[in-house]
This record gives structure tokens, sequence and C-alpha cells, in this order.
């Protein structure tokens, strides 16, 4: 299992999410050394979260919900885990997962989260739920089921009705803020859908929200948490309007690492990469990732070093500039 975070040795919550990228990234680093001790550390966080799985779903048992997306990533994972040891057990526990994953389609996307406790359906659909295109596309590949891919296919045209003009993929139909982490996962969602469909067109809608990243990207090289950026006027609710204001002003590690990885996939904006990478490396602390930077009077980071914004990192390195074959990797 993997922890959100650790801090001098004090370590954070277990997340299955993250859990399950460290399947993803295990495969792919056994893929790229042949250590076998990368496999059975897969195979370790696989069986933790298999053993945590209910009735497919994989969440914290601390956790009062259920999240669609963290069981994608997790479907995700258990295919790359079968491809890379061909053991049916993975791919059983992923059909299974997905079973349970297509209880809370709604035709068009996924409902965010689940309660645990009486099943109560929270109606939220956030972008980052794009990226599930990815295990439905894995799906359709490995269970030979159209089905899957279709439901893909509906997810994207969902999340494109999210992309403004200029690129920028809004937060939910409700919501026109952005969360970057977020918008990042969603272009993802539409590369994967490029690979796997051949279907030039959600390239192109990729491409154009990677280029808006590099429009916002700070001259540090970083990204802000949020977007837009707050206007100065004063609301009604000055408290409210203050933490609102706090919280675009974090920078974060995760979705500059992740810019880095889709602009070097895509073989663009060379210079931003350069510059998110030396945001990224000044981020580093005991070979991890801390997650943010705050600012009130003067910035400072956060202390803690976290788990998925080093395993993008990690993944970024081993991509060259305009490698379109590691557009299967992603997770």
């Amino acid at each position: 299992m993997y922890r959100s975070w650790y801090l001098n040795e004090r370590p954070g919550p277990i997340y299955p999410e993250v859990t399950a990228y460290a399947v993803s990234l295990s495969c792919i680093l056994f893929n790229e050394t042949r250590d076998k001790r990368l496999l059975e550390r897969a195979e370790r966080c696989a069986t933790y979260l298999i053993n945590m799985s209910r009735e497919g779903e994989v969440t914290d048992p601390s956790n009062a919900f259920a999240y669609t997306f963290d069981t994608g990533i997790f479907v995700s994972s258990m295919f790359d885990l079968y491809k890379a040891t061909g053991k049916e057990i993975y791919i059983d526990q992923a059909e299974r997962s997905l079973r349970w994953l297509l209880i809370y389609w709604n035709g068009k996307t996924f409902f965010d989260r689940v309660s645990i406790k009486n099943g109560a359906i929270d109606p939220s659909s956030y972008i980052n739920l794009a990226k599930l295109s990815i295990p439905l596309i894995k799906a359709s590949y490995f269970l030979k089921d159209q089905k899957y891919a279709d439901v893909a296919i509906e997810l994207l045209r969902w999340a494109e009705g999210l992309q403004s003009s200029d690129g920028r993929f809004s937060l939910s139909e409700a919501e026109n803020k952005t969360m970057l982490h977020y918008h990042c996962y969603a272009i993802e969602g539409f590369l994967y859908a490029y690979h796997g469909l051949k279907n030039e067109r959600y390239l192109q809608i990729a491409k154009k929200a990677a280029e808006w990243l590099s429009k916002i990207q700070n001259e540090d090289g970083s990204f802000y948490q949020w977007y837009p950026r707050p206007s100065t006027h004063i609301s009604k609710n000055m408290i409210r309007h203050l933490l609102i204001g706090l919280g675009y002003r974090v920078k974060v590690t995760d979705a500059t690492a992740q810019a880095a990885r889709i602009w070097k996939i895509l073989g663009i904006n060379d210079n931003a990469i350069e510059k998110a990478y030396h945001y990224l490396n000044g981020e580093l602390e005991d070979g991890g990732l801390r997650l943010f930077r705050r600012k009130l009077i003067f910035e400072y980071p956060d202390a803690r070093v976290y788990s998925w914004p080093t395993f993008f990192y990690i993944h970024s390195l081993l991509i060259t500039l305009r490698d379109m074959g590691k557009i299967g990797e992603v997770f």
C-alpha cells in the first residue's frame, strides 16, 4: 500500500488511488528494467487493494464514501498488472470492479461518490472523471467487449462539453472554475482515447488543452492550483472571499509534473518543460515532491512529501520529447 504523504518518517493516510498508481508505475519500471522486485511490489499493492474491495469498489476503510474515480484507476492498474504477469486474478478483479463502476453510470458520465453506510449517491460529476476513459478503453481491448468503448466515447463527449474555446476544462457543469490537476486528468483521458480508439479529434482536444496550460504557467515554472485567479472585488462575505483568494495562491507540483509529461509526449513547449522541471527539482525533498507552496505575505512550502506528484514526475523522466508511444503508459 502507499500513503498520500509522509513527514519526518510520520506517514499520512493510506490512499487507494495512489496505491493503484504505484501498481501501474511499477509495471512501467519493470518493463524498463526487467527488475522482478518491481513486479513483486506491484503484486503486493494489488493484493492489498483486492482485499479491501467489497463489491468491486476500492476505498480506504476509514472513508465514508466510495469514489468511482478511485475504482476506475484501480481497474486500469489491474489491466496493467495482468499484461505484465498474465495472471487471471487481475483481469477477473478488473471485470468485477467494472461491474460496480457501471452501476453509477448515468448515461453521459459517472456519479462521483457513493456512501458506504447507506448507498446514497452524490449527484456531482467532475471533469477528472474523463480519465476513466482509460480503464474503459483497456476493458474493451482485454475483455473484447465494445460496450466499454461505447461508454468511454459518451464520457468523452460529456467532457468535451466542459472545454471552453481557449482549451480550458471547467470543473463541472455547475462550476466554471478550473482545478489544474483535474484539467490534466482530462487531457490524459483524451490522449489515451486517441491512442486506443484512433480518433484524431481526441488528439486535437488534448493539444488545445495542453497549449492552454502553457499560457497560464507561472514564470517559475509552476502552476496555481485553481484558475482563473479571483478578482479584487470584495464580496459581501468577506471571510469566504479571503479563503477563496488564499486557495488560488497555492502552487502545486502534481499539475506541474502532469503538464511536463503531457508536453513531452506531444513534443510541444520545450521552454515550458524546462521551466516546469526547474520548479519541480526545487521542490524535491528526500527523494519525493512536496505538493503545495502557499503564499500569504511570503511563499512557504508544505514540508510533507507526497506520493502521487512524485509518481507523475518519475514517469515524466522516462519520456523523451514527442514519444507518442508513451501515451499507452499514462496512468
